[in-house]
């Protein structure tokens, strides 16, 4: 390509192109805008500092003919490089289907302008005011806007991976199937947002703020969150899969069926939230505090628990996905470990009940352990059959309710045999026999072969009730 004329700008972008080495013409253009009179650069291309006669003015009456840019195909007018910092372009009209690569529009005021399939990538805007601007169908690769005001701003379908948003304020901008893969939006103000299926993939949201969002359709797959303000947050159609939480503040968030393998709630406030249903396994909750928080019927295998807080409050029972998936032995003792980490941690917080009903859980996964682990009818597996008795006749002793149960039934069946066979003269005196019976030996066997045989029962299972009730009070004490 040969010189420019010295009234024209020359101005080539980019920069470091090279024309020997170039295959690919029209990824290279050059600026044929006439130069201002104090330098060879026209106003677009022009740096502040070498000229005077930079104004909104000679920037718009240097633009490219509206009915020649409605005309243009893929791109309206050629920007690229341009160097517009502070300037206040609110007035210089449509800037749909420009492109702005590499451009410096730092401090600049582009507020309510219209870029709508504009190519901004790799261009500088920070601390740019670009209130409710409307970069719909945007390109924004690797811009950096830190600081930038981009309150109600439409950014629909717009794509930014990598893009700088630190310390930005996105307060009320719509962001609905936008591209952000591992974008950079530390310490930004994202409060009512809309990120209806959105790409955050990778994307850093340190210390920003996200209070009371929802996240229709967001992926946010290896997201971070660290630090950041989610209280209220409802994640339940997002996809926060290996999400790092660690110290954010996820007060009464819901996560309610959310895919949360392999997160990381390192230090994070938990309390109050809706984990019911979610996938969690390989999750960390080092240091988490889940007061409050409901975790039932989750799958919480292989999950890393440490120092958690837990109160009264919190809800963990039989965790049904992963039963309802468990196929084989090795499933059933992964549920039972996860029951075994749990129990470890209510105890350690003063929850005897609670650590009493993992223990309930960790050996009734056991048992179902023992079932998928032979091919016999477990009718006839002896370590099956002492599971089931365990588990309906005294709770794996720690409930007393289930045997208590079982006494009462002994206790009430007896004595209605004994009323209906006339054993005593008078229902009093047959329900003080049925307690001697039940508790000792009665003074007598009754006549009858039915009685006689429902008072054997009732002494030897009334005695054995007795001494199991013992015992089960006795193994509740070490929890």
């Amino acid at each position: 390509m040969s010189e420019a004329p010295k009234e024209r700008c020359g101005y080539t972008w980019p920069e470091d192109f090279d024309h020997e080495s170039a295959t690919i013409p029209k990824s290279q253009n050059c600026c044929c805008r006439e130069s201002l009179t104090d330098t060879n650069r026209c106003a677009w291309h022009a740096k502040i500092d070498e000229t005077d006669e930079k104004t909104v003015n000679t920037l718009e009456n240097s633009r490219v003919p509206e009915e020649i840019r409605t005309d243009t195909r893929l791109y309206n007018e050629l920007l690229d490089g341009a160097t517009l910092e502070g300037y206040d372009l609110r007035d210089i009209g449509s800037m749909a289907g420009v492109t702005l690569r590499d451009a410096n529009l730092a401090d600049a005021t582009l507020a309510e302008t219209d870029l709508t399939g504009s190519n901004i990538r790799n261009s500088d805007l920070t601390d740019a005011d670009l209130y409710k601007v409307n970069l719909t169908d945007s390109t924004l690769n690797e811009a950096k806007l830190i600081h930038t005001d981009l309150r109600e701003a439409n950014l629909t379908k717009a794509t930014l991976p990598n893009v700088d948003f630190t310390d930005s304020d996105l307060a009320g901008a719509n962001l609905t199937d936008v591209n952000l893969r591992e974008a950079d939006l530390i310490n930004t103000d994202l409060r009512n947002v809309d990120f209806t299926d959105a790409s955050l993939y990778n994307a850093d949201l340190t210390k920003s703020d996200l209070f009371n969002q929802d996240f229709p359709g967001t992926d946010f797959r290896k997201a971070d969150f660290t630090n950041a303000d989610l209280y209220k947050t409802d994640f339940t159609d997002a996809n926060p899969h290996e999400a790092n939480f660690t110290d954010a503040n996820l007060h009464g968030a819901n996560f309610s069926k959310s895919d949360l393998r392999g997160a990381d709630f390192t230090d994070t406030r938990l309390t109050d939230a809706d984990l019911s249903g979610a996938d969690i396994k390989i999750a960390t909750f080092s240091g988490c505090d889940i007061r409050d928080t409901d975790l039932q019927n989750t799958d919480l295998r292989w999950c890393t628990f440490s120092n958690l807080d837990i109160n009264v409050g919190t809800k963990f029972g039989e965790q049904s996905a992963a039963e309802s998936a468990a196929n084989s032995a090795k499933n059933w003792d992964d549920i039972a470990r996860t029951h075994h980490a749990l129990k470890i941690a209510c105890n350690e917080n003063g929850l005897i009940n609670k650590a009493r009903k993992q223990h309930y859980l960790e050996r009734r996964a056991r048992g179902f352990e023992t079932k998928a682990s032979t091919n016999l009818s477990p009718l006839v597996t002896p370590s099956w059959l002492g599971s089931i008795a365990s588990r309906y006749l005294i709770g794996y002793g720690v409930r007393v309710r289930t045997l208590a149960v079982w006494m009462v039934f002994l206790f009430l069946a007896s004595t209605l045999v004994y009323i209906n066979f006339g054993v005593e003269e008078s229902i009093i005196a047959n329900v003080s026999y049925s307690v001697r019976a039940f508790t000792v030996a009665p003074p007598r066997a009754p006549v009858a072969r039915i009685p006689h045989i429902v008072m054997m029962i009732e002494t030897f299972f009334g005695t054995l009730s007795i001494v199991l009730l013992g015992y089960v009070l006795g193994n509740r004490e070490q929890f």
